[in-house]
């Protein structure tokens, strides 16, 4: 098992390294304002057999998670994914009829996940994927992990290991990648801030906006690093740079001072520009079953491209949705290209859309999870008829019947981001926190450079985009009475148009046999007077 504990400290918050405390097998430091990411590896024989098992279908599995609430990246953790469950998926063997991929899902995450196999409920990602298949789902918590964990992993009584599982119910994004070819799981968390409160059944001490935190070693194959790091401006465009301490718990007697950079895929726009160029989401009122979504950004000086991108470098505004079943684009209206279209949209062209798009299936005879759309955005301030402004029409489903006439359904926020063109020979595999498979990075070049927005809700903190939809109340009248008064209906309706028929088709058939008996009387009297 091999663990990484990341600490980034940002500028400005004080940190005092005699704080930091390090004994033969532990590290122990209280009282720090950091954002934390948590990564373990294990090889698939440490793995429950049941994990194992569903684990040996895969060549390669990665799952991803972002919470429900909009929160502040920090470097080098900027990436982005719209809030909810992803995974792409690519099986050792396309043509094996075993499935437990989506069994282990719904018993992980979610029995209610829409998941009944790969074939059925995945979608066939872009052809230049590095996963076959993939699959979405609103997920607000991972509290049913959390208690998958603690029932499976845990030993009863192992208050350490209870603990340590229940901090992902205050995480902002989990990732876990399992590589086939090495046979390794790679889990890693993330916290953009320590918990507000937090009351530490180890310790027994309550914390407030800070972490405690006590590390230790307890096998001698493990391999644990702790890194209490600074992000400082690097002197590359392309590059990211940390300093500050690191320690081999176990084998350093003190943490050891360090400084590195390295290339990153991932970066935020410079602060000024950053602020101007935020972004809200919302629909259109009153909104019905064809909804408006409008990207809203908050400057007024226009969307201009990252000013901190490398000399040279072009860039392109995109857009990156995911679409549960329930929602769909008209893929014809989207991928006509149409300049009228994309001028009172906003939009420049449609990169992709994959998916379930069928224009007239209702949701409850749709297997398949949903859609994505990556769109790139207009940045033209004279061909824009509202500059600050993007409008996405959609198209809800019919929905099932419900006791008070509506369902919710929940949409996700769109990713929003800067694609940039990077330099010859760049390799972003040496980013030690390096991070793929989001989505929209299969969608590009492998040099690509990812500058994102940062989403700001109107209300709240939610970046998801809940709509009212109207269904059949089944409070109003019984659905008996409904299929009755539908039949009774058409046979009314079809009587009626037989009855305004009929004189036609009458008059038309007198005209068929009149017509050849009335030619051969005119032939006759024609011979007579011959």
């Amino acid at each position: 098992m091999r663990r990484r504990s990341t600490f980034i400290v940002p500028d400005g918050t004080p940190f005092d390294a005699d704080d930091l405390i390090v004994r033969r097998q532990r590290l122990s430091f209280a009282g720090v304002q950091a954002a934390r990411e948590e990564r373990i590896t294990w090889a698939l024989k440490e793995l429950p057999e049941e994990l194992g098992q569903m684990l040996l279908q895969a060549q390669e599995l990665h799952i991803r998670w972002a919470a429900e609430h909009s929160y502040s990246g920090i470097s080098p953790f900027l990436s982005r994914l719209p809030s909810g469950l992803h995974v792409f998926y690519t099986p050792l063997d396309s043509q094996s009829e075993e499935d437990l991929v989506c069994g282990g899902l719904r018993k992980c995450f979610s029995d209610s996940l829409k998941c009944q196999s790969p074939a059925k409920s995945f979608i066939q990602g872009p052809i230049d994927s590095s996963s076959a298949l993939q699959y979405y789902s609103v997920l607000p918590s991972l509290s049913s992990l959390v208690a998958y964990i603690q029932r499976t992993a845990c030993l009863r009584g192992d208050v350490t290991c209870l603990h340590t599982a229940s901090l992902l119910n205050i995480a902002d994004g989990l990732d876990i990648d399992y590589d086939g070819m090495s046979r390794t799981l790679t889990v890693t968390a993330f916290w953009s801030k320590p918990p507000a409160v937090l009351f530490d059944p180890i310790g027994e001490w309550t914390t407030y906006d800070v972490w405690n935190v006590d590390i230790q070693r307890t096998g001698a194959n493990e391999r644990i690093e702790v890194g209490i790091l600074n992000p400082s401006a690097a002197k590359d465009a392309y590059e990211l740079q940390l300093s500050g301490l690191l320690t081999l718990v176990g084998e350093d007697d003190h943490p050891k001072p360090t400084r590195f950079h390295f290339p990153s895929r991932h970066h935020r726009m410079a602060r000024s520009q950053s602020r101007a160029q935020q972004f809200t989401v919302s629909v259109a009122q009153p909104q019905g079953l064809h909804p408006t979504m409008e990207i809203q950004f908050s400057g007024d000086k226009g969307l201009t491209a990252p000013e901190n991108r490398p000399e040279g470098s072009e860039c392109a505004l995109h857009a990156y949705l995911t679409l549960p079943s329930t929602v769909f684009v008209d893929e014809y209206a989207f991928k006509s290209n149409d300049p009228l279209f994309g001028e009172s949209h906003g939009i420049q062209t449609t990169r992709v859309i994959t998916g379930e798009t069928d224009l007239e299936a209702p949701d409850y005879v749709v297997d398949k999870w949903g859609s994505i759309v990556l769109l790139e955005l207009r940045t033209d301030q004279s061909r824009v008829v509202n500059a600050s402004k993007v409008t996405l029409p959609l198209h809800l489903r019919y929905l099932p019947p419900s006791a008070n006439g509506t369902w919710s359904v929940d949409v996700p926020w769109p990713v929003v981001y800067w694609a940039c063109t990077a330099k010859e020979g760049i390799n972003f595999g040496v980013n030690p926190f390096d991070r793929v498979n989001v989505g929209y990075d299969a969608l590009h070049g492998p040099r690509t450079v990812f500058y994102h927005l940062d989403a700001k809700p109107a209300v709240g903190d939610r970046v998801v985009q809940r709509m009212k939809v109207p269904v059949y109340s089944l409070g109003s009248i019984d659905p008996g009475f409904v299929e009755v008064g539908t039949l009774l209906a058409i046979a009314v309706g079809f009587v009626w148009v037989v009855v305004q028929l009929w004189p036609v088709v009458q008059a038309q058939v007198s005209s068929v046999l009149v017509g050849p008996k009335a030619e051969g009387v005119e032939k006759k009297k024609e011979k007579k007077r011959q």
